[in-house]
């Protein structure tokens, strides 16, 4: 397999990725994460604007062409993001809040990433970006496994 890993263990990480989508999602709608038609089609806009200036445009279209037709791609993209939207948005939000708490501006994170030290309000010890972004995404890990606990998932044609 591409990955290095043989087919046991990808089907595993495949199970383990399909969990942890329907949990954030299922998270996201309880905390009243949701979207419209028109923002799922809006948001397609805007990566087909993306898309068309895009260095990797042909790798897209590859993928595109794969579909009936343009339009069948965009109507699967549509059912796919009408998943994801309210999942990143509830992600998004999770990760702005998470370093409010720690006093620190996410735009000052992605401005300064990997370039400058920062104080910790709380600590007063100097911490590098990349190490605040390490905490974050352990958080989040952490949390992605406390919703997939919490859920009661049956794997069916394994």
């Amino acid at each position: 397999m591409i990955s290095g890993l043989d087919e046991e263990e990808a089907n595993i990480k495949a199970i383990e990725y399909c969990k942890e989508r329907e949990a954030l999602y299922q998270a996201a709608i309880q905390n009243g994460y949701t979207v419209t038609d028109e923002e799922v089609w809006e948001y397609l806009d805007q990566l087909r604007e993306v898309l068309e200036g895009a260095s990797n445009k042909d790798d897209a279209m590859s993928i595109i062409n794969q579909f009936d037709s343009e339009d069948d791609y965009w109507n699967y993209e549509f059912t796919v993001y009408q998943k994801n939207l309210p999942k990143q948005n509830y992600v998004a939000d999770l990760e702005k809040n998470y370093f409010k708490d720690s006093n620190i501006s996410k735009d000052s994170i992605s401005s300064n990433k990997g370039s400058q030290n920062f104080t910790d309000a709380d600590s007063g010890d100097l911490e590098y970006d990349s190490v605040k972004e390490e905490k974050w995404q352990t958080s989040f890990d952490e949390l992605k496994k406390d919703l997939v606990a919490d859920e009661d998932f049956e794997v069916v044609n394994q």
